[in-house]
């Protein structure tokens, strides 16, 4: 992270307007913090840099929340695929009690589904 900010200072200091990235760092408290982090330069009228303008947010929340939505997110498409599974072999299973109806020479009880497996 030092090395990081030591390249952001230099970037913004050689005439950069504003750098800004992501780090993570751990607090007092031995936990993992991230931090939306910023500098803005500040020019005189003559275009020179006269000062820099640090910003550091701490997005440790929004992370969290972030990642638990990739879980729930994943839990979802698993839970999806599980069901249109599901679903394509109950079609396959009445599609062949049709066809052995017809075989026993009965109607078959089910409407006849085509399915494109590929959706």
């Amino acid at each position: 992270m030092q090395e990081k900010l030591q390249q952001a200072v230099k970037s913004v200091a050689l005439g950069g307007e504003v750098v800004r990235f992501e780090a993570t760092h751990i607090g007092k408290d031995g936990v993992l913090h991230y931090v939306d982090f910023s500098l803005k330069s500040v020019k005189d009228e003559f275009g020179k840099v006269i000062f820099i303008i640090p910003e550091g947010r701490d997005i440790t929340e929004h992370k969290k929340v972030e990642e638990e939505q990739k879980v729930l997110l994943k839990d979802l498409e698993d839970i999806n695929r599980i069901m249109v599974g599901r679903e394509l072999k109950m079609i396959e299973l009445k599609n062949e009690i049709n066809m052995l109806s017809q075989k026993l020479g009965r109607p078959a009880p089910y409407r006849e589904i085509s399915v494109d497996k590929d959706v």
